[in-house]
């Protein structure tokens, strides 16, 4: 275990599997952000035909990393990687993997793999976090977003930390654990732990081409404690970060190997519209919840802004204007003053003030209703 301090925002990625282009990028997008640390969870080699060239970039970066069960199957020659593999065709990919990796890699690579460290603890001012490469219970234990909520509270008790970062599963997540259950002093005190999985930087599983890695924030991590156990998903403590790599490069790579590993393609140009079509409207319909969260909490800048935003995302405004009518029916009768207010600026059609705080700086458009139908609570003023 070894123990590193962080005071500012930083880098976390994974699971690079020998994909030189796509560590390349990451590693560019880092540095064009001015992020002042980054971290690496492991899995630098196997799968991809890179293993020599993407641990020397790592090592000579002098990059903090993990070691993942590919590099320990690698570095000590131990014949397994400690994979999972669950049809016929993974697993051939996998033992060719296996075999053409430990041919091609150096002694120095393999020295090096033998050296990484097994977890690390980050002391930041929201507290201890925690960074293991699958789990921290072992290696190559898969956590996937839909493990049992019971599950997780379990692992949260028994690693208390206020944030796990890991990765081995190549699925982006980050998902808010009660360290108890519902009446343990735990859940009581509203401990939780925040669970982040911050995908593959080379080769992604969840339908994104594109290499993945993440931000994270100890000071709106500590913000967020501060609050209670947050919201689910990434929220202002973290962001997902996807780039675009050369895969023509990797796939030329591939190629004139042995390998038979299958990276997942860039999308075409109608699948890159449909997805940003999709990702529009999702948006859009978050808006139009906020706008109705607005009404029942009576606040008139997070209505106003909402609306505005959810003008600025191409909803209609009779589609705006239903789901004013729809929230205006269930909730308390002060909250129809800004239903009112809704109804008058649709209709003129008017530009929309701006609130001086964004709304989302405030609880009362992302948390459940007051419902004694007064203005929210340290909403914007």
């Amino acid at each position: 275990m070894r123990r590193l301090r962080i005071d500012r925002r930083f880098a976390v990625f994974s699971d690079v599997h020998a994909n030189l282009p796509g560590l390349e990028a990451i590693l560019a997008d880092i540095e064009a952000r001015s992020v002042p640390q980054t971290l690496c969870l492991g899995d630098l080699v196997g799968y991809g035909p890179f293993p020599n060239e993407v641990a020397a970039l790592v090592r000579d970066r002098g990059i903090p990393t993990l070691m993942g069960n590919y590099d320990q199957g690698i570095g000590f020659a131990t014949g397994d990687c400690g994979c999972v593999y669950k049809t016929d065709e993974q697993r051939a990919e996998g033992a060719v993997s296996l075999a053409w990796t430990d041919e091609v890699v150096s002694e120095e690579t393999r020295a090096y793999l033998r050296t990484l460290d097994d977890r690390f603890v980050l002391e930041t001012q929201a507290g201890e976090l925690l960074a293991v490469h699958g789990s921290p219970r072992r290696i190559n234990e898969y956590l996937f977003e839909d493990r049992p909520a019971s599950a997780m509270e379990r692992m949260a008790a028994e690693y208390p930390y206020r944030a796990i970062l890991f990765g081995h599963t190549h699925v982006p997540f980050a998902r808010e654990v009660s360290r108890g259950r519902a009446g343990e002093p735990e859940a009581a005190a509203g401990l939780s732990t925040l669970f982040v999985n911050v995908g593959s930087a080379g080769r992604p599983k969840d339908g994104d081409w594109r290499a993945c890695y993440a931000l994270v924030d100890p000071d709106a991590l500590a913000g967020e404690r501060a609050q209670g156990a947050g919201r689910p998903g990434a929220g202002p403590a973290v962001e997902f970060v996807r780039v675009p790599y050369d895969y023509e490069r990797l796939a030329a790579a591939v190629a004139a190997t042995q390998l038979i590993t299958r990276f997942a393609r860039p999308h075409t140009a109608t699948q890159e519209r449909h997805m940003s079509q999709s990702t529009i409207y999702s948006e859009a319909v978050d808006e139009l919840v906020a706008v109705g969260a607005a009404i029942g909490s009576n606040c008139e800048p997070c209505l106003t802004y909402h609306v505005g935003r959810a003008r600025d995302l191409g909803v209609p405004d009779d589609d705006i204007l239903r789901a004013v009518q729809t929230a205006r029916t269930v909730k308390a009768a002060p909250a129809r003053n800004v239903a009112r207010l809704a109804g008058e600026l649709l209709r003129g059609g008017g530009e929309l003030d701006e609130p001086a705080v964004p709304p989302d700086a405030s609880p009362c458009c992302r948390s459940p209703v007051d419902q004694t139908g007064d203005a929210c609570a340290g909403g914007p003023a």
